[in-house]
């Protein structure tokens, strides 16, 4: 207990530490499944219903099957999600009723209160395509505006590393998170079963990580065949890696209240006088606020080691 000591910490909060840690070692890593596309095809918009409901739809907008696959997955209980096409930096036929940058702000918003009007049980929004949309301050401005007005989330499937999409969530308050892999960016059984360990890998790793899929007939054969075999990583809806959830969890994990920025645990070391405000993704862990929970949630695979260093 010297060290802790020597950090100015009192005593009776090393107990209280320690079992965080322990706690914190032993959380089991999440893994988010979304499924793009969906909407086209009643066959096999069914055969994607039938994967665990923990697994997510993004459900493209004004396309023949949205509604009925829409409004059976929501009496199911999974999370939907307005799959917006948004304009690519790729010069090719974009999905109907594609968002772009020569529209005008009310034109985007218009567009953007119609397609969720469409589809039935939204709980979030991703993008399809997007990789010029997404890029554009104004125009993310103008899509935000409509997400937060309805208040849902948003799924940035980051089709460019130069998207500006999280920032301007938070400017709206808008719970975001963003795709760690995409399934089957190569429609090959050893790179989609390679795409799927390193998401494996970065849940357990980190805590959570979210794979983006698409209804291609060798990936839906993996995927029936490997979830069943699941183990130690959680599958879990993709609303729940939500800013506002994963606030939630923190404050589960480490009693941390984000309005005045304490801890529960008193005295203690993360104790600040005055509220603090840090970007929506630190090293890709979700929060509005507070880069100390962020911090601990990021160290969970380390914990055990941590604790053994203050021995």
């Amino acid at each position: 207990m010297k060290r802790l000591t020597s950090l100015g910490h009192n005593a009776a909060f090393a107990p209280t530490l320690l079992a965080l840690l322990f706690q914190l070692s032993a959380y089991p890593g999440q893994l988010a499944i979304v499924i793009d596309d969906v909407g086209y095809s009643r066959e096999v918009g069914e055969r994607v219903l039938a994967l665990p409901n923990a697994v997510s739809i993004a459900v493209l907008p004004f396309t023949p099957q949205a509604v009925t696959l829409a409004a059976h997955a929501q009496a199911m209980g999974k999370d939907v999600l307005l799959h917006q096409p948004l304009e690519s930096e790729i010069q090719s036929k974009g999905a109907g009723r594609t968002l772009t940058l020569n529209m005008s702000s009310d034109d985007i918003k218009r567009e953007v209160n119609a397609a969720l009007k469409s589809i039935p049980g939204v709980k979030g929004v991703s993008n399809h395509t997007g990789s010029r949309f997404t890029q554009d301050v104004p125009s993310m401005n103008a899509l935000m505006s409509v997400i937060s007005a309805h208040g849902l989330f948003f799924l940035d499937s980051r089709t460019t590393a130069r998207t500006v999409a999280m920032r301007v969530a938070m400017d709206w308050g808008v719970p975001a998170v963003r795709r760690d892999v995409f399934l089957d960016h190569d429609r090959e059984v050893r790179a989609i079963n390679a795409a799927f360990e390193r998401a494996l890998g970065i849940a357990n790793r980190r805590g959570y990580a979210i794979l983006i899929a698409h209804p291609h007939d060798i990936t839906l054969q993996f995927l029936e065949t490997r979830l069943p075999t699941l183990q130690k990583t959680t599958l879990v809806p993709v609303s729940s890696l939500t800013t506002s959830q994963s606030e939630d969890l923190a404050k589960k994990v480490v009693g941390f209240h984000w309005t005045t920025q304490r801890s529960t645990y008193s005295p203690s070391p993360f104790d600040y006088s005055e509220v603090r405000y840090s970007n929506p993704f630190v090293d890709g862990v979700p929060s509005t606020r507070g880069s100390i929970a962020n911090a601990i949630l990021k160290a969970r695979p380390n914990a055990l080691k941590m604790v053994s260093a203050w021995w």
